[in-house]
């Protein structure tokens, strides 16, 4: 009896194992399952493009590429981005756009499973309206002087109090720039002495670049400018001069120059009380064709002294010794 119902259980369980193998494989109706008719490898990311500080303004524009297979999307004017059809594994989405530093963020992408992504830009400081000229000045004592100023306009989107350094860098000079309230400029003065060769000519035909960095780190140069010449020649400051006595509307008049280039003149009549220089008058712009100009404003009685400088086209000049006179 016992081999008998051994033998029944041992046929049925073979009948068991001849009809699990025949049946029909389950269905893959579930588009995750990867052996799905309709599974995808794929998902999307989707996230925002912002500024780097709160409260996180929206960057239009912005471009984000996924690494390696470059798929790409751009942000739109709400900083919204989607990047589509991500494969499963690792990828390396890359943001940027142009005026601000990239950022980059690994993602692993599951398909199906939609991924937020968030990027903040550091707006990178913008250098413009700079200028470069050379400038000689001659005077009594202690001699004369040759130097290089450099001025620029440095902004940052995220807000002036994110510049952290300004400097001027010319072949391997680099020198730092300070700020002037003023006229919200930068400002460096470079003397002939500091360069090779102690010469301003040293300058000449080489790139002056402004480099500005935020206070993240991130850095950005300008467009290089150039000095274009030292001019040597300097006018003669004629008269009044040597303590001569002169009306409160004196006529300044000076030694005309020749020169292969575009120039004009400027004249500036300091007055002297105990040490103290205060300009009174000026004129700039006047044609090089003419060597007088009359101060059109009284000046009080005291002592003055006056100059006349050449500026050519790019701003370079050369100014005259100082000529002193008196109104009595």
């Amino acid at each position: 009896m016992l081999l008998r119902a051994a033998a029944s259980e041992a046929t049925a369980g073979v009948f068991l194992i001849l009809w699990i193998g025949c049946a029909p494989d389950a269905p893959h109706d579930n588009p995750l399952d990867p052996q799905s008719p309709s599974f995808r490898d794929a998902a999307a990311v989707t996230g925002t493009i912002t500024t780097l500080y709160a409260p996180y303004n929206p960057i239009k524009g912005g471009l984000v590429v996924s690494l390696p297979e470059g798929n790409a999307g751009v942000s739109d004017e709400n900083g919204v981005f989607h990047l589509l059809d991500l494969t499963s594994g690792v990828h390396t989405l890359v943001a940027g756009k142009a005026g601000y530093s990239s950022d980059t963020v690994s993602v692993t992408i599951v398909p199906g499973k939609p991924k937020q992504v968030d990027f903040h830009l550091d707006a990178l400081p913008v250098s413009s309206d700079i200028a470069a000229i050379s400038n000689h000045i001659s005077q009594w004592w202690p001699g004369p002087v040759y130097e290089a100023e450099i001025a620029a306009s440095v902004s940052d989107a995220d807000g002036a109090s994110d510049i952290a350094s300004v400097s001027v860098n010319i072949d391997t000079l680099v020198r730092a720039m300070s700020f002037s309230p003023a006229d919200r400029m930068f400002h460096a003065s470079i003397k002939s002495e500091e360069l090779p060769g102690g010469t301003l000519q040293w300058l000449v035909g080489k790139p002056v670049l402004i480099k500005a960095r935020d206070n993240p780190g991130n850095s950005s140069s300008s467009q290089p400018v150039f000095i274009a010449r030292i001019i040597e020649e300097t006018p003669v400051a004629v008269f009044p001069s040597s303590l001569d006595s002169a009306t409160a509307r004196p006529t300044l008049a000076w030694s005309q120059l020749y020169l292969p280039y575009p120039f004009t003149y400027e004249v500036r009549v300091i007055r002297v009380d105990a040490g103290l220089q205060t300009e009174v008058w000026s004129r700039s712009g006047i044609t090089n064709s003419v060597s007088t100009m009359g101060v059109d404003q009284s000046l009080a009685t005291g002592s003055y002294y006056w100059t006349v400088a050449v500026v050519d086209e790019y701003g370079n000049r050369s100014r005259s010794k100082e000529a002193s006179f008196i109104v009595p």
